[in-house]
């Protein structure tokens, strides 16, 4: 759900489906291989869409709960 490109065009950024839900993944084009880029698998609240850092470092996204966090995230490999 709500792919987006990468800075540098090497990986689709994603938020996971299913058994992957609540989670952002990152698939390399270059050999088809997926890695978690969050960890937040039972936490309370809703992922929003993401926005990747112009630099491609970060991920920038909110965090929907009572709350209304904003997080960013590392994607480095």
């Amino acid at each position: 759900m709500s792919p987006v490109w990468s800075a540098d065009g090497n990986e689709i950024f994603f938020i996971g489906y299913q058994e992957r839900a609540r989670n952002f993944w990152a698939l390399s084009l270059k050999d088809q291989t997926e890695r978690a880029i969050t960890n937040l698998t039972g936490k309370r609240g809703v992922i929003g869409e993401q926005y990747p850092a112009a630099d491609g470092k970060y991920i920038y996204f909110p965090w929907r709960d009572d709350l209304g966090d904003i997080w960013v995230m590392d994607v480095g490999p």
